[in-house]
């Protein structure tokens, strides 16, 4: 469009319209001032919806087209054209339109021929534990003769986890295989491993049924134990009941609980002359269970032979899988040689006009101990595992020792009896045992009972040979001194030897052989102290 004239040939702005009066008197070029047409550039979604608004095209300079786009459904959009029915685009979202006057742009479609699919889906082993490493294999298609694509997403799912993502690209009609390792970690059980290609855009192909695969998996439960035996703390006695223990170790991330039908055999066998083996014991621990990365103790009450000291014994246990017809997963062997049952009396005192040279007036009685012994056990209750914590200890109650009744002369005066030596004392204890604090009290079956209980006494400075203390005998509930013939009616006394100087007496007595899943427990404990004044010749008469 002319607007003007003006004197520069880059003016933008006129100095003289047509019909204007020129009054310099000089010569000039004037120059045509000219304004570019605009045109209104139009765009039809053909079909679809969006797509850019109307843009302005300025005469002889390019536009640059929208990058806005429209969508169709089942379609790509490939460009735009004047011509609403072209297979072929003349111009594309972003590029320079450079024709002149008004136009519409018609979007250009393409029918989406997109078909990915999924198959050929295996794992490698089949037979799958737990914590195995698999190998996955499957097979991806592209059934679109004319395109190529690029990252097309690809997942894989283990139950709801996605594990393994990755892109793929294809060729016009092209065929990927995948292939990658999977540890199976800790799950049990049948799971369902589900391979998913181009999964959030599959309503767009031409099929969407095809874009899946899944392959049941079925995962058995790696059981891997070992075993040991919780070393004894003490020797085993002839004759004497005792609890043998072993520890359940749990090598996998996995617990082991009643279902899986695992159990304990614990046997004590010995071999005769012949070579043949001879089974003292025999029993089964059912249904162990162990904790992930644990361990669990089990234990056997069993009874060492009368005649068994010094004769060698095998302990042998042995986990097994029942529900695999006993196979053996885990086995440990241990040999015992028990020792022979003590026994000692103390010769009974006699008239001595001087006291033994290794007599020790001043001599201090053992010290006391407590005894105590606890353990953990777990237990399966409520469908959980629970740690259970039980603790065995022995009662307060200390060993009583008074006088003889015959002995008329003794006193009880500022809370203790005054006895001269010579006469005889009678002793009695019933220890009780309770649940260590803040424990649990441990059922029958995990203990013994004390099966020695001897008396130790200041004359023979509390030393443990043959005749220098006293193997006392359980009465009902009380353990007393064996029955002494030198007394009247046999009755059950010590006798204080004569020679015992004035002061403090005290017998110590020791309890053993009170055997737990945690080891043998001993107890020390003082009896009451009696005061000597005197010999029993001061009574003569």
């Amino acid at each position: 469009t002319f607007l003007g004239w003006a004197e520069s040939p880059s003016a933008s702005d006129i100095d003289y319209m047509p019909h204007d009066l020129y009054i310099v008197d000089s010569s000039i070029i004037l120059y045509a001032v000219w304004s570019p047409e605009t045109y209104q550039i139009r765009f039809d979604a053909n079909g679809g919806i969006g797509g850019p608004t109307t843009q302005i095209k300025t005469h002889d300079i390019p536009l640059s087209l929208s990058e806005e786009v429209p969508v169709k459904s089942g379609y790509r959009f490939l460009g735009w054209s004047q011509d609403r029915t072209a297979q072929k685009p003349d111009y594309y979202a972003g590029g320079l339109y450079t024709d002149e006057g008004e136009t519409t742009l018609y979007a250009v479609w393409d029918k989406i021929h997109c078909d990915f699919s999924v198959d050929e889906l295996t794992v490698n082993p089949e037979q799958i534990w737990q914590h195995d490493t698999i190998t996955v294999r499957f097979r991806l298609t592209s059934k679109d003769k004319l395109n190529e694509y690029a990252d097309i997403p690809v997942e894989i799912y283990l139950g709801d986890s996605l594990i393994y993502a990755t892109a793929v690209d294809f060729r016009a009609e092209g065929i990927s295989y995948v292939a990658f390792d999977l540890n199976v970690g800790a799950r049990l059980g049948k799971q369902l491993l589900e391979v998913r290609v181009n999964w959030n855009d599959r309503q767009k192909e031409e099929t969407s049924e095809n874009n899946t695969a899944a392959i049941e998996l079925n995962i058995d439960k790696r059981i891997e134990l070992d075993v040991s035996q919780n070393t004894p703390n003490g020797d085993f006695v002839a004759g004497t009941e005792v609890i043998s223990s072993f520890y359940v170790d749990n090598e996998t991330a996995s617990d082991i609980l009643p279902s899986d039908r695992i159990n304990f055999v614990f046997e004590v066998f010995t071999e005769n002359s012949a070579g043949d083996r001879v089974m003292i014991a025999e029993e089964i621990f059912e249904q162990v269970v162990v904790p992930a990365h644990g361990r669990n103790l089990v234990w056997f009450k069993w009874r060492v032979p009368e005649n068994g000291a010094g004769e060698l014994y095998w302990l042998r246990g042995r986990v097994v899988d029942s529900a695999a017809g006993d196979t053996e997963i885990a086995a440990t062997f241990c040999s015992v040689v028990p020792s022979s049952r003590r026994t000692s009396q103390t010769p009974n005192t006699h008239y001595e006009q001087t006291a033994p040279i290794d007599y020790d007036a001043g001599i201090s009685a053992p010290e006391i101990s407590i005894g105590t012994a606890t353990w953990n056990v777990w237990a399966y209750e409520n469908d959980t595992l629970v740690l259970k914590k039980y603790g065995l200890s022995i009662g307060d109650g200390n060993p009583v020792v008074v006088p003889d009744p015959s002995c008329s002369t003794s006193v009880f005066s500022d809370n203790g009896w005054h006895i001269k030596s010579g006469y005889g004392v009678a002793l009695s204890w019933s220890p009780f045992l309770t649940a260590t604090p803040d424990c649990l009290m441990p059922n029958a079956d995990s203990y013994t009972g004390f099966q020695e209980v001897t008396a130790v006494f200041p004359e023979f400075r509390y030393q443990t040979e043959t005749e220098k203390y006293r193997t006392l005998e359980k009465v009902g509930d009380t353990f007393r001194f064996a029955q002494n013939h030198d007394a009247a009616a046999s009755a059950r006394l010590h006798f204080i030897p004569l020679y015992i100087k004035n002061g403090d007496y005290t017998i110590s007595v020791t309890a053993t052989e009170l055997w737990t899943p945690a080891g043998k427990l001993t107890v020390v404990r003082q009896a009451n102290t009696l005061h000597i004044d005197g010999t029993i010749y001061d009574d003569w008469y």
